[in-house]
């Protein structure tokens, strides 16, 4: 160990006089508005600590102390390789407190993303890990953090592992005692899980919330939402998502992606619910068992009581520290907020084990920095691309943990040093120490971490690369087994991507929902074909036995329920559209499938994106060529990518089943394979997908408005908008408003274009439709829920000839007249007979060719012929039906003439007949039918004019129409002129 050059005696501040038997102070690392921090030696072991002492204006009494203290015994019981310790706590003569807290010498994980930038895949693999554990330590506990952050991690470079630091607003999940705060919700905002920012009560999926963030900062190189405001931030981190990380970061890992996001869901029931599963995901592809370079196994996180080895002193000097003033980050500062009425939340101080004065004590790995394979990240879609970062690389920190207790405010502190005094300097090249490395099985060297040695990351042939998981199918149908006894064939599924291929970095979790019984494992690896099974042991019998298969992490991969039934047989009741899959009829070996033929829809031709015109229709037979009842049916689109309607289903009595299949975006060949489950009986369809010829618009001049803004294009294509800007809806890449017509970024030539209530959508005059502003549950249609703040494609390469953005979902009409919807879809506004919100374009039902559409606040209407349907919300009679009931697909409008344009408003729908007649129905309250009363119409009924009218357009809650003259006439609410 250096000599470091320590403060004269009269330097020492009075108040640690009372520490100077015990420890030797050599400096002053940082202060804060309530501790300063100093870097001290045990005189007894002769190590370096940290000593930060808590000012005596924040624990002026006995019980702040006593619970200050009680709080951090509680936390400092938890020691772990990656957890920063706390040795002790001391009163001072002044009644001040004193931690004595472990030194570590290292760089915070922020000033490694700052300076480095985008992190390689490997070392976030290994941070990820190394945080994972310690959390999944700490929950055990019953301890969440609180405030999992970059400036709370640490990297040890001493002894190479990731640290996570600053307990100091911990808590123990179950209990309420420490000190408290009235009406806070206490981390630090970019970070927090929604339910933290609620002040809800929190468990630790909202530590895994907030580690996703942090992994997703370590692979973007940015932090979420930089440069947005407090509020900005509050309300995005409970409403909008990121990107998807392949698409800010190419060549991530299939695994590292899903653990990842499999952390960042809203809703707390939809993250990994662990981070046993978080960790489970992560090392499915990056890591394996963890051990030291020694062959002695990480301390065992199933046994709280476990304990790291004793510390040993490193061989070597350290570097000698600055005695300069510290340097603060204002980044991190940890952030609280006032909301009244919340519950009390209260503080605590934590800490660790000290491996980092020798001896190993759990996974070494190599942070290195140099990753020469990956593609450079896309620009993060948020805040202003960041300054050149420096280029020196390698520089070593010392770190002092400066939690503010009692105020619930969090600073770190860190003072850069090297042996002379100075900033060490930039590492040439890798610059890291080698790697600690452990005889594999087959005599190869592998990595404590679980990677391979030199750092390489694993052989690509071992573990293929694939899509997210997008779906999960049951491979078995019928299971049988006594009561008490594992059933006679494992519960097997297999996990599909969006492309159909199997999804081959993924896990899936086994759980008992009922009957008492038990599944192993429960969370099992798929293999290369993306299956994984587990041995299901039946319950007693007394109730029925339910186990359900789901992919953790991804909420929108529907859960398949397997069911055993009073005597042992077990069927499955999958969550996909196939539904229930009852039990195979018969049992008997004239029933088992000996052939697949199409009977119907082979050979189809069709449009690329567009469902074909009939469905594909399949017969199984026996080998007895008699039809095989009650046989699960698999349809997977091979070539050419596009999806079945249904995805499993079962057979009827005579054999039959079928589904509609939409095709792929490309042309040419297409095939749609159909599978007996887990059976190798399967057949081909194939169809033609003939692109349609693309419509070439003509601009027409026009001007559309939305709730506080406006838009303008001119005949010869060029947008303009002004007005309100809060979440990008003038497209011109700003959020701020303008009173001036503003062009749209991006250069396009437009044909058509529509306001909503916040968002905007046009189509260019070569059909292509872009949407941009608010997103918040997929009005934009490009498959997220992030807001855009410049025109963006949206998804299904589809064009269009016409759009309508309404309050919160959006609908379009191509030129063959098929209508599709996506947003909002609580009421059925999207028509495609669900009611879940659609962040891509999903096609109306019904089979109808659409003339022209228009989207109100929560229905829709279209014209088809002669005809007029609505659908979505009914509760004011928008949808003319009069049934006043809602409705999820196309309903007929009861009116007796044909209705030449339709127009959807807040919650009435108007139209014009051939004749000039104009016709309202729903919502009066203003008199916004005009006709002459303010009664609800649940039907069609005629506005009380003479004036014959060309077109009508519907507001919130008043209607204008326009007469062959060009004279305008307004009826409704007119508060506001």
């Amino acid at each position: 160990m250096s000599t470091h050059r320590a403060p004269r005696s009269s330097e020492v501040p009075k108040v640690l006089g009372g520490l100077e038997d015990e420890y030797e102070i050599l400096s002053e690392l940082g202060r804060g508005g309530t501790a300063v921090v100093y870097l001290a030696r045990d005189r007894a072991l002769d190590r370096e600590v940290a000593v930060k002492v808590i000012r005596s204006t924040y624990v002026e009494d006995e019980e702040a102390v006593a619970r200050l203290v009680r709080e951090a015994r509680t936390v400092g019981q938890l020691q772990h390789p990656n957890i920063v310790m706390l040795y002790g706590t001391r009163r001072l003569d002044d009644n001040s407190l004193a931690l004595i807290m472990q030194y570590v010498p290292g760089r915070p994980l922020k000033s490694v993303i700052r300076n480095d930038g985008p992190l390689p895949f490997k070392m976030v693999a290994a941070v990820l890990d190394d945080i994972g554990s310690a959390l999944l330590y700490a929950h055990r506990q019953k301890i969440v953090h609180r405030d999992i952050k970059p400036e709370n991690i640490y990297l040890d470079e001493a002894v190479e592992v990731a640290r996570l630091a600053d307990f100091g607003i911990a808590r123990h999940w179950d209990k309420d005692a420490g000190i408290t705060l009235p009406g806070m919700a206490i981390g630090t905002p970019t970070y927090m899980s929604p339910e933290q920012i609620d002040g809800a009560h929190l468990d630790g999926r909202s530590d895994i919330y907030s580690l996703g963030i942090v992994g997703y900062e370590m692979l973007t190189g940015q932090q979420p939402w930089a440069g947005e405001n407090l509020y900005s931030i509050i309300y995005k981190q409970k409403r909008e998502q990121l990107p998807p990380l392949d698409e800010v970061r190419p060549g991530l890992p299939a695994a590292l992606q899903q653990a990842v996001e499999g952390a960042l869901h809203k809703i707390p029931d939809d993250r990994w619910q662990t981070a046993e599963q978080f960790l489970a995901c992560l090392r499915s592809q990056t890591v394996e068992d963890v051990r030291s370079r020694h062959g002695v196994e990480r301390p065992s996180e199933a046994d709280p009581g476990s304990r790291a080895p004793a510390p040993v002193e490193p061989a070597g000097d350290e570097p000698e520290p600055v005695p300069a003033g510290p340097l603060v980050d204002d980044d991190a500062l940890t952030i609280k907020y006032v909301r009244p009425q919340e519950n009390e939340l209260e503080h605590a101080v934590t800490g660790q084990p000290d491996p980092a004065d020798g001896q190993d004590q759990g996974p070494r790995r190599r942070f290195e920095l140099e990753d020469e394979d990956q593609e450079a990240p896309a620009p993060a879609p948020w805040g202003e691309t960041p300054e050149e970062r420096p280029a020196a690389r390698g520089r070593v920190m010392a770190l002092a943990l400066l939690a503010f207790v009692s105020a619930g405010l969090g600073f770190v502190a860190f003072n850069a040093m090297g042996e002379d005094g100075g900033l060490v300097d930039p590492v040439p090249g890798n610059g890291a120490a080698v790697t600690p490395t452990q005889g594999g099985p087959s005599g190869s060297e592998t990595p404590a971490g679980g990677l391979p040695a030199g750092g390489t990351a694993p052989d690509p042939a071992s573990r293929p690369e694939s899509g997210l998981p997008d779906r999960l199918v049951p491979l078995v149908g019928t299971l049988t087994g006594a009561p008490g006894q594992a059933t006679a064939q494992p519960v097997r599924v297999q996990v599909l991507d969006a492309d159909g291929m199997p999804a081959t970095v993924a896990v899936v979790e086994f759980r008992v929902e009922s009957g008492g019984g038990a599944v192993s494992p429960q969370i099992a690896d798929v293999d290369s074909e993306g299956i994984a099974e587990a041995t299901w042991v039946l319950g007693n019998g007394v109730q029925p036995d339910r186990v359900t298969a789901r992919v953790p992490g991804r909420s929108g991969v529907d859960a398949v329920t397997f069911v055993a039934e009073t005597g042992g047989t077990a069927v499955v009741d999958a969550g996909s559209p196939g539904g229930s899959l009852p039990a195979a009829g018969g049992g008997n070996g004239g029933n088992v499938p000996a052939a697949l033929n199409v009977v119907a829809g082979a050979a189809q031709q069709g449009t690329p994106g567009e469902p074909l015109p009939q469905p594909v229709r399949i017969q199984v037979l026996n080998q007895d060529g008699a039809p095989a009842t009650g046989v699960t049916v698999l349809f997977t689109p091979d070539e050419g990518h596009g999806n079945a309607s249904m995805e499993a289903t079962t057979v009827d009595d005579q054999g039959f089943a079928e589904t509609s299949w939409t095709l792929g975006p490309t042309s040419g060949s297409q095939r749609l394979r159909i599978q007996v489950a887990g059976q190798s009986v399967f057949t081909v369809a194939e169809a033609t997908a003939a692109a349609a010829a693309s419509p070439r618009l003509s601009a027409r001049a026009t001007v559309v408005s939305g709730a506080t803004h406006a838009c303008a294009v001119t005949s010869t294509g060029v947008l303009s908008c002004w007005g309100g800007n809060t979440y990008g809806q003038l497209g011109d890449g700003g959020r701020t408003r303008q009173s001036r017509p503003t062009g749209v970024a991006g250069g396009l030539t437009f044909a058509r274009v529509s306001a909503g209530f916040t968002a905007t959508c046009g189509i260019t005059t070569a059909g292509d439709l872009y949407c941009w502003g608010r997103n918040e549950v997929g009005e934009l249609g490009d498959g997220t829920t992030l807001a855009r703040a410049t025109p963006n494609r949206v998804a299904g390469g589809r064009t269009f000839v016409d759009v309508d953005v309404g309050f919160a979902h959006a609908c379009a009409r191509t030129a063959a007249g098929q209508a599709y919807c996506w947003g909002k879809n609580d009421s059925g506004q999207l028509g495609d007979g669900g009611s879940g919100d659609q962040t891509r374009p999903s096609p109306v039902g019904g089979g109808i060719l659409f003339r022209s559409i228009t989207a109100g606040w929560n229905h829709t209407c279209g014209t088809s012929g002669s005809q007029t349907f609505c659908w979505g919300a009914n509760d004011r009679g928008q949808l003319g039906d009069g049934s006043g009931a809602n409705a999820a697909l196309p309903a007929l409008v009861a009116v007796e003439f044909g209705l030449s344009q339709v127009t959807a408003g807040g919650s009435h729908t108007c139209g014009v007949s051939a004749g000039g007649g104009a016709y309202c129905w729903g919502n009066n309250q203003y008199g916004q039918l005009g006709d002459g009363t303010t009664q609800d119409r649940d039907t069609p009924v005629p506005v009380d004019s003479e004036a014959g009218f060309t077109a009508v357009e519907a507001g919130p809650v008043h209607t204008c129409a326009l007469t062959p003259s060009g004279a305008a006439y307004c009826w409704g609410r007119n508060n506001w002129g």
